[in-house]
């Protein structure tokens, strides 16, 4: 872990055997938006071995996006059954995934 900031920040390295060889910083992280929080996932990949993995690199996005777009959907799904302040406004759910 690299932070945690409870409710709000969550980051941690990810190295393969070495450092430099493959470095992922990734992050979760809640900010206020206009219409309720916004999940920001963020992903940097560096390395010397990073250009060489480029479509693991590919796929690996791929999948943090599907996982926030589930994120979003159960989200929204909560929010529709529900009058908290989650609520989901006419142009989608209160909580969205940005950052990839």
């Amino acid at each position: 872990m690299t932070s945690v900031e409870p409710g709000h920040r969550i980051s941690w390295l990810g190295r393969l055997w070495v450092p430099g060889l493959v470095d992922a910083a990734h992050s979760f992280e809640l900010v206020p938006g206009e219409s309720g929080l916004v999940f920001v996932h963020r992903e940097d990949f560096r390395g010397l071995l990073v250009p060489a993995l480029g479509g693991v690199v590919r796929e690996t996005r791929a999948a943090f996006a599907a996982m926030n777009d589930a994120l979003v959907q159960r989200v929204a799904a909560v929010a529709a059954g529900s009058s908290d302040a989650l609520a989901a406004t006419a142009s989608g759910p209160a909580i969205v995934a940005e950052g990839l």
